[in-house]
C-alpha cells in the first residue's frame, strides 16, 4: 500500500468523520520519515482531508493554505486538483459564515496568474460557495452566481447541468432570506432551455422547489407542482417534499 492510497483512505474517513487533518500531516510526516519522494497527488490527497474535515467544521481556510504553503516548500506546483479542493475547503467554511465569493474568486485569480488550467469543477464550486454565503449571510447575491457564469463562459468553459442547479440553490438561499424570489429562478430555466439544457434532474427540481416554497406565492405553488411532475416518483426522496 502507498503513501498515496493510505492518504486516499484517510480523505474517505474524514467524510465521515472518522480521520483529521492531524491524521494526514502524520501519513506525510511517516511518508517523510521513510525516505518517500513526495508528490503532488500525495498533497491533492491530504488537501481533500482538509476538505472533507472543513464540511464536518474540523477544519477551516488556514489549513488549506498550510498544505498549500507545505507542498510549495517541497518544489511542488498546484495544480487544477490542488486549487479545486482549496475552493471547496472555502465552500465548506462560508456555510458558517467563515469565507466568501470574494475569497474564492482570489482563488481563481491566482489560478490565473500561475497559469493553472480551470475547469467546470472550478466554477462550480465558486457558485457552492456564493449559494452556501447566501445561507449564512441572508444576502442577495443572485447577480453574482450569473457573473460567475460569464467569467466561466469567457474561461471558455461551458456551463453544465450542475453548474445551474448551484445557481439556482444560490437563488433559492436567497428566497429564504426574502431577498429573492422564484422569479430568479425561473429566469435560470429560461437561459437553460437557450444553451439546449432541458433534462432538469432530482438535485435541480428540488432546488427549484425550495425556491418555490420560499417564494410562498400561489404562482410559486403552481410552478412547483409543474416542476414536481418532472421528476419521476421512484426518484423523489423526503427533501422534494419537504
Amino acid at each position: 500500500v502507498t503513501f498515496a492510497t493510505l492518504m486516499q483512505l484517510c480523505a474517505k474517513c474524514a467524510m465521515r468523520n472518522r480521520a483529521s487533518v492531524q491524521d494526514g500531516l502524520q501519513v506525510l510526516d511517516r511518508a517523510r520519515a521513510a525516505g518517500v519522494v513526495l508528490n503532488i497527488r500525495v498533497y491533492n490527497s491530504l488537501m481533500d482531508v482538509v476538505a472533507k474535515s472543513a464540511s464536518h467544521g474540523a477544519a477551516d481556510a488556514l489549513d488549506g493554505l498550510t498544505v498549500l504553503k507545505r507542498l510549495r516548500n517541497e518544489g511542488l506546483k498546484p495544480d487544477t486538483t490542488t486549487y479545486n479542493s482549496l475552493l471547496q475547503i472555502y465552500a465548506n467554511c462560508a456555510a458558517v459564515g467563515n469565507a466568501s465569493l470574494s475569497d474564492g474568486l482570489q482563488i481563481l485569480q491566482t489560478m490565473r496568474s500561475e497559469g493553472v488550467a480551470r475547469d467546470v469543477t472550478t466554477y462550480n464550486t465558486l457558485i457552492n460557495l456564493l449559494a452556501k454565503e447566501t445561507h449564512s449571510r441572508g444576502s442577495a447575491r443572485v447577480a453574482e452566481g450569473h457573473g460567475v457564469i460569464a467569467v466561466m463562459k469567457a474561461d471558455a468553459i461551458r456551463p453544465q447541468l450542475q453548474t445551474y442547479s448551484a445557481l439556482i440553490d444560490v437563488c433559492a438561499k436567497a428566497a429564504e432570506h426574502g431577498v429573492g424570489d422564484l422569479g430568479d429562478a425561473d429566469k435560470v430555466l429560461e437561459k437553460m432551455k437557450e444553451e439546449g439544457i432541458m433534462d432538469l434532474d432530482k438535485v435541480i427540481c428540488n432546488a427549484y422547489l425550495n425556491c418555490a416554497k420560499a417564494d410562498g406565492s400561489s404562482a410559486a405553488l403552481i410552478a412547483a407542482d409543474k416542476i414536481l411532475d418532472l421528476i419521476p416518483t421512484d426518484q423523489r426522496d423526503s427533501y422534494t417534499y419537504s
